[in-house]
């Protein structure tokens, strides 16, 4: 009998502390901010992406589409900017170096890209 009560007030207390984690403050917000304003989606559709690699502003992937993807921050909000530079799949990770993006495709072509320029 002994057993089942100590079985029986473990599972609540396991339970109520479960459910009061829940009703918390939200300590990851920011003031002020909006959930819209705090998120940023890195993939707006089923293209896979290759490996993300850090830039000045923001971080750039490679796609089987053969695009650039650059996701930067402005201020508070989310950019993406999509950069067309081949017709093959870009999976290695983008380098930069003095603000030109070097991306190999899946053919064995390296590309030289400066966002702006082309």
């Amino acid at each position: 009998m002994r057993d089942k009560i100590v079985i029986a007030a473990v599972s609540l207390l396991g339970i109520a502390l479960v459910v009061f984690s829940f009703l918390g403050p939200d300590e990851t917000k920011p003031s002020g901010a909006s959930k819209a304003e705090r998120c940023g989606q890195l993939q707006l559709d089923t293209v896979p992406l290759g490996a993300l690699a850090p830039v000045a502003d923001g971080v750039v992937a490679g796609n089987s589409r053969g695009e650039i993807r650059h996701f930067s921050l402005d201020g508070d909000k989310a950019q993406t900017a999509v950069y067309p530079v081949c017709s093959n799949a870009i999976s290695a990770a983008v380098l930069s170096c003095d603000g030109i993006w070097f991306a190999g495709d899946e053919n064995g072509v390296f590309h030289a890209f400066q966002p702006g320029t082309g």
